[in-house]
């Protein structure tokens, strides 16, 4: 798996694979809900139809979201991830995205850079992005893997 499936086209043939699997549509998001119906993966497509623009696909366990968000520039050449975490304090509130929680940027770091203890202050971004992706793919309902960068 690798972390092109939120790209477009490839996304859609993912989660059109996943049509007859328990995924459903929720208003404007595709969700797939664990069995007991107390963790669930809803992917959004936050731009315009048909344009380039956000996705994102977030995790949640309970009321906690685990937040990937793919960004892609207007000219579709650039391709960056963000990804949100727990712990979620008013002092971690994202204004870009309003989401709380703790976020790692496109280069892996912890934006902002605080000291949040359990936490990695980078991670590899691309392994953590595939893992995530791998997750989803394989219906797991576990926290998601931050792979800490060497």
């Amino acid at each position: 798996m690798q972390k092109e499936i939120l790209n477009g086209e490839v996304m859609q043939e993912f989660m059109d694979g996943f049509a007859d699997e328990g995924w459903k549509v929720n208003g404007n998001s595709i969700v797939l809900e664990s069995e007991d119906g107390e963790e669930w993966f809803e992917y959004n497509d936050l731009g315009r139809e048909g344009e380039v623009g956000a996705k994102e696909i977030v995790l949640w366990k309970g009321d906690f979201p685990y937040v990937l968000q793919e960004d892609v520039n207007d000219e579709g050449t650039e391709i960056r991830y963000y990804l949100t975490v727990p712990p979620y304090k008013d002092e971690y509130f994202n204004w870009r995205d309003n989401w709380f929680g703790v976020v790692y940027g496109p280069d892996g770091k912890m934006n902002p850079i605080r000291r949040v203890k359990g936490l990695p202050r980078k991670i590899d971004m691309d392994k953590t992005v595939e893992l995530f992706l791998r997750q989803v793919a394989e219906k797991s309902f576990a926290t998601p893997i931050l792979v800490k960068a060497k």
